[in-house]
């Protein structure tokens, strides 16, 4: 299974090994001891426990993250690099600035945790940029902790819960699959990029049957094909990311445990990852698309004209979102 690194129960695997929370705790002191508070440090690492590590290092260090795909074009990690205002990047790339390998880290000994205010930032993302150049979406620590309290509470409800890793840090669906987990003493299990050129690592997630709940988009469930077996563990899927239709959702659903359920979590990531859900039914969901839902607490949800007035029932007009989970705004 091109397995690079799990938590197991309590424990984050690497290879044949693993990394209890003890563990973690302590890896993540380390690299908080490199940083300063205020820095904004590039993650260009792969999926593993060293990457979730260092992010939550940068964290607890009072630091930003800044995710970078280091198999993006050299012109892309360096305009992120510079707009954002890196000062270092951990990860074997060429940047434009200085860089370091994990293994490189100084071990320093840790003090204490930096208790920084709410409103700091906690990461930047860039949008894809299909529209134009790309923009550093600022989210804070407060948006980052509403969200990540709320996922836990809805998702887990009180469980301890296994995760995949198998997106892109640079995806802010993979946000949930690290904190989501963490804050409720549940389990990551990391699946390492594939060495092929399109990333089917989500066909490992579902033959291994080893979690409890996946995060995925539409797209990836396109990808499971009818042969796999049904699978028995997985009991929750989160899809967001894309149009989810009700086609899409029950095959999905068909796969899965008799019990299993699908929620469909809507939020771009200036909304801080997500922001309206529905959980699928399949009896009273008939329309083509899965409904969006409705807005988790802390957020407020708006359909308004052109001129900025609500519209009236069954008429069209643009989404506005408000509350907790707003990003700052783009850098």
């Amino acid at each position: 299974r091109d397995l690079d690194s799990s938590l197991v129960g309590s424990e984050m695997c690497i290879r044949d090994s693993s990394w209890s929370y003890g563990r973690l705790d302590q890896e993540s002191k380390a690299v908080a001891a490199n940083f300063q508070s205020g820095a904004v440090v590039g993650v260009a690492l792969r999926r593993s426990a060293q990457a979730v590590a260092t992010i939550l290092g940068i964290l607890r260090a009072g630091a930003t993250f800044v995710p970078i795909d280091p198999s993006w074009p050299l012109d892309r990690i360096k305009f992120v690099v510079e707009d954002s205002g890196c000062s270092v990047v951990v990860g074997d790339i060429d940047a434009g600035v200085e860089t370091t390998r994990y293994e490189e880290l100084e071990s320093l000994p840790s003090g204490q945790d930096i208790q920084p205010d709410p409103t700091d930032l906690a990461y930047v993302l860039y949008t894809s940029g299909s529209t134009g150049k790309p923009k550093g979406v600022m989210i804070e620590r407060r948006s980052l902790a509403h969200y990540v309290s709320w996922a836990a509470a809805f998702y887990d409800q009180g469980r301890r819960l296994t995760f995949p890793l198998f997106t892109p840090l640079t995806f802010d669906l993979t946000i949930t699959s690290i904190f989501v987990p963490l804050v409720s003493g549940g389990t990551i299990r990391v699946y390492a990029e594939s060495e092929s050129q399109t990333d089917l690592v989500v066909l490992d997630v579902f033959d291994d049957d080893a979690v409890d709940i996946v995060k995925l988009t539409p797209s990836h469930l396109t990808l499971l094909p009818d042969h796999i077996g049904r699978n028995e563990r997985i009991r929750q899927l989160i899809v967001g990311g894309e149009n989810l239709t009700t086609a899409t959702a029950g095959r999905a659903l068909s796969r899965l445990d008799d019990e299993a359920v699908l929620h469909n979590e809507y939020g771009p990531t200036e909304a801080t990852v997500g922001c309206i859900v529905h959980t699928f039914d399949p009896v009273r969901d008939r329309a083509d698309s899965v409904p969006i839902g409705k807005p988790i607490p802390g957020m407020r949800l708006y359909v308004l004209d052109d001129a900025g007035n609500r519209v009236p029932f069954g008429v069209p007009g643009e989404l506005f979102l408000a509350g907790d989970g707003l990003a700052r705004g783009y850098l």
